[in-house]
C-alpha cells in the first residue's frame, strides 16, 4: 500500500461521492468520466502484485489460470483481458465486523447485452462497486477490503474504465 489507511478511506469517500454528484453530467457527457482517478485507485488497492494494465494484457486463459477466482465467463478464443465482455459487480455486503466476517456477494453485467454497448451499464459497474467499497471503508481497514474483494470484480472495474474511455467519455 502506498499510504496509510486514513488516506485511503477519504481517497474512496472522496472518489464515490465524485461519482455521485456528477453521475448525471457523466450519463448526458457534459464531463469526463474520471477514469484515470479510478484505475489509480485500483492500483493502489493493491489486489495484484503488477499493475491492472499489464493483467489486461494477459490473455483470458493465462489470467483464468493464474489470477481469477472464476467469476468471470471467459470465451477462452485466446482473446486478451481487455477484450472480455463479461463484467461482475459487487452488489452486495453482509457479515459481522466484530467478528471480522466480511462477505461480498457479485453477479455479472453484460454491457453488450443489447448487441451495442451501453455504457450506463457501466457506470453502474462502477459506482455500485464504490458505494460498497466506500460503505465497507468506514467500518474495515482498506487491507480487509483487500482481503475479501473479489480479483474478478477487481478486474472488471478496469475493463469498464477502459469501456468508458473508449466511447471518448473518460
Amino acid at each position: 500500500m502506498n499510504y496509510d489507511s486514513s488516506m485511503k478511506k477519504e481517497e474512496i469517500k472522496n472518489l464515490y461521492e465524485e461519482l455521485v454528484k456528477d453521475r448525471e453530467a457523466y450519463e448526458d457527457n457534459l464531463k469526463k468520466y474520471p477514469v484515470e482517478k479510478i484505475e489509480t485507485f485500483i492500483n493502489d488497492l493493491g489486489i495484484f502484485e503488477k499493475p491492472v494494465g499489464e493483467i489486461m494484457m494477459m490473455s483470458q486463459d493465462d489470467y483464468s489460470q493464474d489470477l481469477s477466482d472464476n467469476r468471470f465467463s471467459f470465451d477462452f478464443s485466446g482473446h486478451r483481458m481487455d477484450k472480455l465482455m463479461d463484467r461482475i459487480i459487487i452488489n452486495h455486503t453482509d457479515g459481522s465486523v466484530n467478528e471480522g466476517k466480511i462477505n461480498l456477494t457479485y453477479s455479472h453485467e453484460d454491457p453488450y447485452e443489447s448487441g451495442q454497448y451501453n455504457v450506463k451499464t457501466d457506470f453502474n459497474i462502477i459506482q455500485y462497486g464504490m458505494a460498497i467499497l466506500s460503505a465497507l471503508s468506514e467500518i474495515v481497514e482498506p487491507e480487509k477490503i483487500v482481503e475479501v474483494l473479489s480479483p474478478d470484480a477487481t478486474v472488471s472495474l478496469m475493463l469498464a474504465c477502459k469501456a468508458i474511455k473508449e466511447t471518448g467519455r473518460g
